[in-house]
């Protein structure tokens, strides 16, 4: 929104254009037809934001996003949802988890789910991964599906 008095509105539709809307287009392009990786580690990548982003704010600091844009399919060693897809519950009590739980408090969370794998990609991964973001404290505020 721009005041036509105090501004130019078509100016500032091009600069939105030029240096925000295309190259988030183009990143979404690109990261749509990018071929997969070996290992995903989706935990470690978000805990890693909840403690160097996140953790170095103020406490009054009232507002904060993280954006994702991900197949959300973990994958390493320790624990992969190739293999299998189980409930969050069951995996909140392993080791594992124990060991890349992030603390994201007040945390709010859009997620660009890339679909991927039409077999393993069902409600349940969704579902998996909201009760994770709600057992870190965070809040799943939507979901936007992109087909990969």
């Amino acid at each position: 929104d721009a005041s036509e008095l105090t501004s130019n509105p078509r100016l500032i539709k091009e600069r939105w254009e030029k240096r925000f809307s295309a190259p988030l287009e183009d990143l979404f392009t690109r990261m749509l037809v990018a071929p997969t990786a070996k290992e995903s580690p989706i935990f470690e990548s978000i805990q890693s934001v909840a403690v160097t982003a996140f953790g170095s704010l103020h406490d009054s600091t009232s507002h904060r996003t993280l954006v994702i844009v991900s197949d959300m399919l973990q994958n390493m060693p320790e624990y992969s949802q190739y293999r299998q897809i189980g409930t969050f519950q069951d995996f909140e009590h392993s080791a594992y988890y124990q060991r890349i739980k992030p603390d994201l408090r007040g945390v709010d969370v859009e997620l660009y789910y890339i679909r991927r794998d039409q077999n393993v990609q069902l409600s349940k991964h969704i579902l998996f991964w909201q009760d994770y973001f709600v057992a870190a404290g965070a809040t799943l505020t939507h979901v936007v599906r992109l087909e990969g």
